[in-house]
């Protein structure tokens, strides 16, 4: 279906306003509707001062530029009905004067696109979007008389304006009563789109029940036909009084929109037109679309939630069969599964094992992750160990012990008590103190045994004397 619809005014119409009214509505391009057909279906009415009611997504960028540069060349007008975002806020920037109506909406942002094939497509891909966004910055900068900073600014993003900001941006020029207007399935798509968009009130907008009241007068008055459901003027009476619509009314309403559009254009009086009033007139079709549009979104929420709920089972599936892969390592380590929390816990603290690693093992549900980390701890106190042992054979070697003596401790008590004597008759003998054994019989002890010797060594307390009896009886003490 297109999403023009082009309608010249009547020959025996006032010859001051538009000439040639235009609804652009859904996506532009994308199948839906080329600028091929718009500007053709505009010159078959020979449009000179056109009226473009928009209320679209927007859509394909080349469609949008060839319509917008067509619609810059009359003298256009283009009022904004709902939403204006994308490529169809660019084809307003068209309109010597653009109006918006107060609850509506321009959308602006940057060309997208999407591109398949080698490096070297890519590349043009993107050199083209390029190319496109200049395009788009100058027309908003027409516009809006904005400096090419500010609009590339709101093009950085998708850049939401209400009516009022709008306007101060320079996009639109004047602000219209507001309206209810349909919220598309297109528009609903729209990632950003502001709630307000799709906000609808369940009582019928004036104008709707100005078409219903009209509707049920003109039946009062026998112009409704033959053929005319009872149930359509009960129903367009208590719509007339506020009363909400059933979900079947909806339903029901918007696919009769769908068939008889047309009968909008129908002559006055006529069962046509009867009949589109008391289905609310162009008002009461928007409004129904608005209501059909927000039950869909419901039911899409519905299933969405539906489907979170089965992503939410399968993860809890997931999560036993994980839990089942850890009770299996658990036993094969002894742990009884009642004891899970206890011997993580004591894994974390006493093996180092972080609790990322452990998530990490339950994802791959590798159940020799422990002992693999065991494993590794202990290699990494053999080297440790190994390290230790070779420091400790480097010391002895310096202080002349073997590593295999009997008893280290005492080996390297006496050793290290040796080479301190030593040193000590050393530093006596630079000091002119004569330790030699050819000194007076009572201070070299020459007469006692070597037990004697070594008993009084014994008692003796650490000192220059202990260390120069020691140098004087070395050979004695140590053989």
């Amino acid at each position: 279906m297109t999403p023009f619809r082009i309608q010249a005014k009547a020959a025996s119409a006032p010859p001051e306003g538009p000439d040639v009214t235009v609804e652009i509505m859904d996506e532009i391009g994308w199948g839906s509707g080329s600028a091929q057909e718009f500007i053709g279906a505009m010159q078959a009415a020979k449009a000179q001062r056109p009226l473009v009611r928009i209320h679209s997504r927007g859509g394909d960028v080349l469609d949008s530029l060839a319509i917008r540069s067509f619609l810059a060349s009359l003298d256009t007008t283009v009022e904004i009905f709902g939403v204006a975002a994308s490529a169809a806020s660019y084809i307003a920037t068209a309109g010597r004067k653009v109006r918006i109506v107060e609850n509506g909406f321009v959308m602006v942002h940057a060309p997208w696109g999407a591109t398949m094939g080698t490096s070297s497509d890519m590349r043009d891909t993107a050199d083209l979007l390029d190319k496109m966004e200049t395009t788009y910055v100058s027309g908003y900068r027409q516009k809006t008389g904005k400096d090419e900073a500010t609009v590339r600014g709101w093009m950085a993003k998708d850049t939401w304006m209400t009516a009022q900001e709008a306007k101060d941006a320079g996009l639109v020029d004047e602000i219209l009563p507001p309206v209810t207007f349909s919220a598309s399935a297109s528009i609903r798509a729209m990632a950003s789109i502001p709630k307000a968009l799709v906000a609808v009130d369940r009582t019928a907008p004036e104008a709707a029940r100005n078409a219903f009241d009209k509707g049920v007068r003109q039946v009062e008055q026998g112009l409704g036909g033959d053929g005319l459901e009872p149930t359509t003027v009960k129903e367009a009476r208590s719509l007339k009084a506020g009363e909400a619509p059933t979900e079947f009314k909806i339903r029901k309403a918007n696919a009769w929109w769908g068939r008889n559009e047309r009968f909008l254009e129908a002559e006055a009086d006529s069962p046509a037109d009867v009949s589109a009033n008391l289905w609310g007139g162009a008002a009461g079709r928007d409004w129904f679309r608005a209501l059909y549009a927000e039950l869909e979104r419901d039911e899409d929420a519905d299933r969405e939630a539906s489907a979170t709920l089965d992503v939410a089972k399968t993860a809890a599936s997931t999560t036993k069969q994980t839990m089942n892969k850890t009770a299996k390592l658990l036993a094969l380590l002894g742990v009884q599964p009642a004891a899970e929390d206890v011997f993580l816990a004591s894994a974390i603290a006493d093996l180092g094992v972080t609790p990322e690693a452990v998530t990490e093992a339950r994802k791959s549900g590798s159940t020799d992750f422990l002992a693999t980390h065991i494993k590794d701890r202990i290699a990494a106190a053999d080297a440790t160990a190994k390290a230790a042992t070779d420091r400790a054979n480097a010391i002895l070697a310096a202080v002349g012990v073997k590593p295999d003596a009997p008893d280290i401790a005492a080996e390297v008590a006496k050793a290290i008590d040796a080479k301190a004597s030593a040193k000590a008759a050393d530093i006596l003998a630079a000091k002119g103190i004569n330790t030699d054994v050819g000194n007076a019989k009572a201070a070299t002890g020459a007469d006692k045994t070597k037990d004697e010797i070594v008993a009084e060594f014994n008692a003796m307390k650490p000192g220059p004397e202990r260390s120069a009896f020691f140098a004087k009886h070395r050979k004695t003490i140590l053989s």
